[in-house]
């Protein structure tokens, strides 16, 4: 992308490693949307992890191919924010050489099984509450009456909703769900009639009142539309009567998981603050339960890490002193020698100098540094750390597939810094390159 600012190779590598983190993150919510629990799991923070990593890897890989330069700011805001369209060929200035695309199936393949292993997760972790709270409640009589208390509540008010909806236009049909369901499958004699029922017909269906199965049922019982909740009936919260008292006051168990059942399906979203809201759970059971607790604990504690492992790196890493001096000063802190000869700021320059396919700015910010650094070498330390940046380098001129051009420009360098102390260090090295096989290369060095 010739049109785009150039900018030093730390800041584009920093702008994918951003921008393609806060896309890591969205996506990861996008597909995961229907499991709230989703940050608590191992396995998320896996897919997390590796598709903040796919920006940085397939931006290093386009620029060793030569399809963009990793100096390109444009080319790092498009990798980061859309690398996905990349490997799926929806960008047609970049394309991906050879059959690499091919790349992306693979890796959609093993998230859909992360995604099938969080799905499991989820589940087990919503039964272990759901466990957890049956053995409680079922255990009080006091907290299984508050139970049933609450579920009555909640289903009276789906039906007030109900009774005051319109009614339908004359000649229309009622709902099928409000028609009465196998009224003659129903056996009076099966099951003890309301003392105020004239009719068998008129009583509550028994078959329906000794299943609780049958009477929980979130097709009969209610229907969740956008967290609203109406009930088919009034009669449902009868039918839930009694289908409770059906159930002997000793299984208490039983009791506990037909009012679940009916209440899960009168409130398919708000349970979780109704039950901490009538006192069946506790504050911090709710927090950690239904205001993602654990998930708020695992982002703080690898937020944590993460500004710990970035302070140790600014104090004892020089790349990371030298990166931020860079941007918090500007250009001047390439005058702090101490910071620039650092180990990894040298590495750094090496990968920048040897690189074959550098941009012209590049190469001339590298060369600055190589400067700079031949300023210093009037004593054994500068000495050693220019013979330790420049070694790499000349040896790259000894072999035959060096290009004429990346030859012409290391030697170029070498002329500009050229002095009594700093030959002693860098001939040497350039005699054993004359046996290079490249005659072009070893006619340029002689």
């Amino acid at each position: 992308m010739p049109s785009s600012p150039d900018i030093p190779a730390y800041y584009s590598y920093l702008i994918v490693s951003v921008v393609g983190g806060v896309v890591a993150y969205s996506t990861v919510n996008d597909r995961l949307a229907s499991y709230p629990d989703r940050w608590c799991f191992f396995a998320t923070w896996q897919i997390f992890l590796a598709y903040s990593a796919l920006p940085v890897l397939l931006f290093w890989f386009l620029d060793y191919t030569s399809v963009i330069q990793d100096t390109s700011l444009f080319a790092a805001l498009l990798v980061a924010a859309g690398y996905q369209s990349i490997f799926m060929g929806g960008i047609q200035s970049i394309s991906l050489p050879g059959q690499s695309a091919a790349l992306w199936k693979p890796f959609q393949a093993w998230v859909a099984r992360i995604n099938d292993r969080i799905a499991t997760k989820q589940k087990a972790y919503l039964d272990w509450f759901v466990r957890m709270l049956e053995l409680r409640v079922s255990s009080d009589p006091a907290l299984l009456e508050k139970l049933r208390k609450v579920v009555m509540d909640h289903m009276q008010g789906g039906a007030a909703l109900l009774q005051d909806a319109p009614k339908p236009a004359d000649g229309a049909k009622p709902a099928d769900a409000a028609k009465p369901r196998d009224v003659d499958a129903a056996k009076p004699a099966d099951v003890a009639k309301p003392a105020d029922a004239a009719e068998p017909a008129d009583a509550p269906e028994p078959a329906d009142a000794a299943e609780p199965a049958d009477a929980a049922e979130p097709a009969d019982a209610a229907k969740a539309e956008g967290g609203t909740t109406t009930v088919d009936s009034p009669q449902t919260t009868e039918q839930l009567r009694i289908a409770f008292h059906a159930i002997p006051s000793e299984a208490r168990l039983q009791r506990f998981r037909l009012l679940w059942r009916a209440f899960r399906t009168a409130e398919p979203i708000n349970y979780g603050y109704i039950l901490y809201h009538e006192g069946l759970i506790g504050p911090v059971r709710y927090w950690w339960q239904f205001r993602q607790g654990l998930a708020d604990i695992i982002t703080s504690g690898l937020l944590i890490l993460t500004v710990i492992i970035a302070l140790v790196s600014y104090f004892e890493l020089s790349f990371p002193s030298y990166v931020v001096n860079r941007i918090v000063v500007g250009n001047g802190s390439t005058s702090n020698w101490k910071l620039a000869s650092g180990e990894s700021v040298i590495r750094y320059y090496q990968w920048r100098l040897r690189k074959l396919n550098a941009s012209d700015k590049d190469n001339f910010r590298s060369h600055e540094y190589v400067k700079f650094m031949a300023t210093k070498a009037d004593n054994c330390d500068g000495l050693g750390a220019l013979e330790q940046l420049m070694s790499p380098v000349i040896e790259d001129l000894c072999f035959s597939g060096e290009p004429s051009k990346k030859a012409d420009e290391i030697l170029g360098l070498l002329i500009s810094t050229h002095s009594p102390i700093i030959d002693t260090k860098t001939i040497p090295p350039l005699i054993q390159c004359l046996w290079t096989d490249d005659a072009d290369n070893r006619l340029r060095i002689h």
